[in-house]
């Protein structure tokens, strides 16, 4: 990992992950294991999750895998779990990539831009780079409270919501 991403990392898990914890939400709360390299690599501060009544929030931070940059997945576990194609599986199995209805908290989402360092702070150190990545994020977390409260889709958040037709195939529509 490069000393940039390694940097993100650690400001993720002294700011973000706090913030999540005083939230309620804990931390590889769900059942599933992270089975690979690459998907430690890609969510190496683990996944959340915390109780919401009957429901769970479900959120994990995911790293770029070529650059220093993140994006924050999240959606809401059902109590009956989810029937895939691959299985069903119970709401604590279940992983933010595996709902029906599956969303990210994006810097941009018109441009899908990732939290990163912004392309016009030349001259900056990485660490007041980074911290402004995080920085933003941290500002633009109560669009995820909203949708986990009210399923209202903020200004940064585009969900894609799965289903499938009479004839049993899948379907994908993007909610902004």
């Amino acid at each position: 990992m490069s000393s940039d991403k390694t940097l993100l990392v650690q400001l993720l898990r002294d700011r973000i992950v706090p913030s999540l914890m005083a939230r309620g939400f804990q931390r590889s709360f769900s059942g599933r294991s992270q089975d690979s390299e690459e998907i430690g690599r890609a969510f190496p501060l683990g996944r959340f999750g915390r109780a919401s009544g009957a429901h769970i929030d479900l959120l994990d931070i995911q790293i770029h895998k070529d650059r220093p940059a993140f994006v924050l997945n999240f959606g809401v576990a059902p109590p009956e779990g989810v029937s895939l194609p691959q299985g069903s599986f119970s709401q604590s199995e279940l992983q933010v990539s595996g709902l029906l209805e599956r969303c990210r908290l994006y810097s941009n989402r018109t441009f899908m831009i990732w939290f990163g360092p912004s392309r016009f702070s030349f001259g900056a150190d990485s660490t007041s780079r980074l911290s402004g990545a995080v920085d933003r994020a941290l500002e633009l977390f109560p669009e995820v409270e909203r949708y986990f409260g009210e399923r209202t889709i903020g200004r940064h958040v585009k969900c894609i919501a799965y289903s499938r037709d009479a004839a049993g195939r899948e379907r994908a529509a993007i909610r902004t």
